[in-house]
């Protein structure tokens, strides 16, 4: 076995996928083509479960008919949430609907919690205590692939507020999330370029203290002035090109370091979805194994 220790940034930077600015062309599935790809591929899966990821944050504030990727014909399809006590369900729905972000979106992402009678509020992704899981219907699919938790030893997905107690200021402690889970990712039309991730990340709300993202602990977050930051672990298979041009699947493990988070700054273009960035040259590296 070889392994091929890629340094992330450079390549990444020239095929715009992360990015040290504002891009004027969508992030878009990377060609399985040769050594310098295997990165890439790895940063596209990544993308992929940030997405995931912060489609939830949208619906864990109660804002599932406005965000980053209502669909483009503005066509919502509405899902009545399911509330309770003691927990609730909330979700986001498309039919075949290219979204603001450039993707076709099909089917149902779901945002499952269960809240404690001694934290009513935890029902919100900004309160102490918010413990929620994500599912997919099965037909939940993002572009070519079909999204879901058919992972062999068990898929999951879940996010969860760090925040040390139920009380804090905006204006000195950040929020942060712990954003765990085990996917696949189903090309739904090619096999040979099937995917899997599993991560264990830390979210950060970078401008935690700004009135204009949080005006107060008890008001929802507004995610389109937000600047987040992901740190943390991932692994899983990609699809890559042998040196004859047959794509393989290939195991990689990456680290994306907390002194250079990957940076998703939705400030930064009025398309909000392309306002991706690394802060600094050594902030992600890749090991693929072959």
């Amino acid at each position: 076995m070889k392994n091929r220790n890629v340094l992330f940034i450079p390549a990444v930077a020239t095929l715009s996928l992360f990015l040290m600015g504002c891009p004027k062309t969508k992030n878009v599935v990377p060609p399985v083509d040769d050594e310098t790809q295997s990165s890439v591929q790895a940063s596209y899966v990544n993308y992929l479960v940030s997405d995931i990821e912060m489609l939830a944050s949208f619906m864990g504030e109660a804002q599932e008919q406005n965000h980053f990727y209502n669909p483009v014909d503005a066509i919502q399809i509405y899902n009545t949430p399911v509330l309770s006590p003691n927990g609730g369900a909330r979700a986001v729905s498309f039919n075949h609907q290219l979204c603001k972000d450039g993707r076709v979106r099909h089917g149902t992402i779901y945002l499952k919690y269960v809240v404690a009678p001694e934290y009513p509020n935890a029902r919100y992704m900004r309160a102490y205590k918010f413990d929620a899981h994500i599912e997919f219907s099965g037909d939940y699919s993002v572009d070519d692939y079909n999204i879901n938790l058919n992972v062999d030893d068990g898929g999951y997905f879940t996010i969860v507020n760090t925040l040390p107690s139920e009380a804090y200021s905006p204006a000195s402690t950040k929020l942060t999330w712990k954003i765990d889970g085990k996917l696949k990712f189903t090309h739904l039309t090619d096999p040979r370029k099937n995917m899997t991730w599993e991560g264990h990340w830390t979210k950060t709300l970078n401008n935690t203290n700004s009135t204009l993202v949080v005006s107060s602990p008890t008001n929802a977050i507004n995610w389109y002035k937000a600047e987040v930051s992901y740190a943390g672990t991932s692994m899983g298979t990609i699809p890559l090109a042998n040196s004859d041009g047959v794509i393989e699947s290939k195991t990689f493990n990456m680290k994306i370091n907390s002194e250079r988070p990957l940076t998703r700054d939705f400030q930064c273009t009025p398309d909000p979805i392309l306002g991706v960035k690394n802060n600094g040259n050594n902030g992600m590296t890749a090991t693929i194994s072959e």
